[in-house]
C-alpha cells in the first residue's frame, strides 16, 4: 500500500454520507509542490492529509465510497494507488486485480472553501466541546498514519471555548494530518464543563478539591 492510497482511504473515512450533498459525499485530490493531499468534510468535521510523492497539478474530487473501496483494495503487500492521464484514480490489489475510480464533475455545486476554518495559527491556551465521536473518529484515523512507535498527536484548543479544535501529527514516512473539529453549540462561551466537573469528580473520590475557579466561572455558577 503506497502513500497515496493510505491517504486517500484516511480522508475517506471523513467524508458526508449525505447522498443530497454529492460535493460534500467526496474526497478532494489535489497535487503541488511534490506532495499529494487528501481532503474530506461532512460539513462539522475537516480532514486533511498530506503524503510525498511524484505527480502533475491537480485539483479533483472524487466518490468518497469508491475511494475507500479502492484503497482496501490497494492494501495487498504490493498494492498502490495512483492517477492516470485522464485524471482516474487507478488502485492495484492481490493478484492484478485493479479498480478505476473516475473524477466527479459536479456542475451546479463547488466544493465549500474548507481551507478557510483552518485558524492561520495553531490555538494555544484554551478548551474546547466537540462531538466524542467526530474526536474518537479522527484520533483512529490519525494513529492510522502517524509513527508506529509514538502514535503521538497534538491537540490544540483556542482560548475561545466556541472556535474549532485542531488534531496535528506526522510522522517520519512523509505523512502530516490535519483535522479541524468545529465546537458544539450546547453550551455558551461561559458554561463548558471544566473545573467544576473536575470539582465534582475530585469531591466524590475523595480527593481533596484544590482546583482554582476563575472570576469568569465563579460568575457563572452563581
Amino acid at each position: 500500500m503506497n502513500h497515496l492510497s493510505q491517504i486517500l482511504l484516511a480522508a475517506s473515512r471523513h467524508a458526508s454520507t449525505d447522498a443530497t450533498r454529492p460535493h460534500l459525499c467526496s474526497v478532494r485530490l489535489s497535487w503541488s509542490l511534490g506532495a499529494w493531499v487528501a481532503m474530506a468534510t461532512d460539513g462539522h468535521t475537516l480532514f486533511v492529509a498530506s503524503a510525498k510523492g511524484d505527480g502533475e497539478p491537480l485539483e479533483a474530487l472524487y466518490d468518497a465510497r469508491a475511494v475507500a473501496a479502492g484503497a482496501k483494495l490497494a492494501r495487498a503487500r504490493d498494492g498502490y494507488a495512483t492517477r492516470s492521464d485522464d485524471g482516474a484514480l487507478l488502485f492495484r490489489g492481490a493478484n492484478g486485480s485493479t479498480m478505476r475510480v473516475e473524477p466527479r464533475v459536479l456542475t451546479s455545486v463547488q466544493y465549500p472553501p474548507v481551507v478557510q476554518v483552518i485558524p492561520a495559527a495553531v490555538p494555544v491556551g484554551g478548551r474546547a466541546a466537540v462531538n466524542a465521536e467526530y474526536l474518537a473518529a479522527h484520533c483512529e484515523t490519525h494513529a492510522m498514519l502517524t509513527s508506529p512507535k509514538t502514535k503521538g498527536i497534538t491537540i490544540a484548543t483556542a482560548a475561545d471555548p466556541l472556535d474549532p479544535m485542531m488534531i496535528m501529527s506526522e510522522s517520519a514516512d512523509g505523512f502530516a494530518c490535519l483535522s479541524v473539529i468545529m465546537p458544539m453549540r450546547m453550551w455558551g462561551a461561559d458554561e463548558i464543563p471544566g473545573e467544576r466537573i473536575r470539582e465534582w469528580i475530585r469531591a466524590r473520590s475523595g480527593a481533596p478539591v484544590t482546583a482554582t475557579v476563575t472570576s469568569t466561572e465563579s460568575e457563572a455558577a452563581e
